[in-house]
C-alpha cells in the first residue's frame, strides 16, 4: 500500500488503551506490582511524512464534557454528611479506617475516590451509597 507524502490517509475517533503501575496513595489496599488499565476516548490521525508514518492522538477530556468539578462537589458533600453527623476528620478517619488526610484530600476535592471508599463512608455515615453522590451540580 502506497500513500502520498502529506496526506491523511486514517483518520477515525477511538478509545485510548493505557496501561501501567497503580500509583494509589493513602489507602494500603493494593500491592506495587498491581496494574491500572484505563481507556480514554480520543481523535487519530495518520500520515505520511517524508517516508514515515506520523500519527497525532487528540485526547477529548472531560471538561469538554462537563463544566462542574464532580470531585469539588463530592468533597463538599462529604463535609454537609459529617458535619451533620457532628463528626471531625479524625473520628470519621477513626471509625471507618481511612487515613484522615486522605479523607481530607477527598474534601477538598484533590482526590478521586475509589468506589469501595465510597461504600466505607457511606456505611461510616449511616447512609446508602448512593447519598454520597447525591449532590447538586453546580456549573463552574
Amino acid at each position: 500500500m502506497e500513500f502520498e507524502t502529506g496526506v491523511l490517509f486514517e483518520e477515525t475517533d477511538c478509545l485510548l488503551r493505557s496501561e501501567g503501575p497503580l500509583a494509589l496513595m493513602g489507602t494500603g489496599h493494593y500491592r506495587p506490582t498491581d496494574t491500572f488499565v484505563t481507556y480514554s476516548a480520543c481523535h487519530y490521525k495518520a500520515w505520511l511524512h517524508k517516508g514515515q508514518i506520523r500519527i497525532l492522538v487528540t485526547l477529548h477530556f472531560d471538561n469538554h464534557v462537563m463544566n462542574y468539578d464532580p470531585l469539588q462537589l463530592f468533597g463538599q458533600h462529604l463535609v454537609k454528611l459529617r458535619k451533620e453527623r457532628g463528626l471531625s476528620q479524625e473520628r470519621l478517619a477513626l471509625e471507618s479506617g481511612l487515613a484522615r488526610s486522605y479523607i481530607g484530600g477527598i474534601e477538598r476535592g484533590q482526590r478521586n475516590i475509589a468506589l469501595i471508599n465510597i461504600c466505607v463512608l457511606a456505611n461510616t455515615l449511616g447512609v446508602a451509597p448512593a447519598e454520597m453522590l447525591n449532590f447538586s451540580v453546580e456549573k463552574i
